[in-house]
């Protein structure tokens, strides 16, 4: 009795995998093309990362540090550039020990 109760529920479960698949229920994954066009090479410095900001993006960020409203700000920087992390944190550092007044671009 057991063996059938099993195989009932491994029945079930493959069934819902496969009808799963079929029908594109499953979470979708992020594609690269979304990501920015920007890309930093690791013998890119902070201020060079800086200086790839658009200027309203930049603007923004300056207003988020100098609300002290760093964690906003990391996020910013990673959606306009797709920086990891630690980098927009740099970028974010950065921006608040110059004051907004390093590396702006022309």
């Amino acid at each position: 009795m057991a063996e059938y109760s099993f195989l009932a529920l491994l029945a079930a479960f493959l069934a819902g995998f496969v009808l799963g698949r079929l029908t594109g229920t499953a979470v979708p994954r992020r594609s690269r093309a979304t990501a920015p066009s920007h890309t930093v090479t690791p013998g890119t410095t902070t201020a060079d990362v800086v200086a790839l900001l658009p200027p309203e993006t930049r603007v923004e960020v300056e207003t988020l540090v100098a609300d002290d409203r760093k964690i906003e700000a990391i996020r910013v920087c990673r959606a306009a550039l797709g920086l990891g992390l630690k980098e927009a944190k740099d970028v974010v550092d950065f921006i608040e020990r110059t004051g907004g007044r390093g590396a702006r671009a022309s």
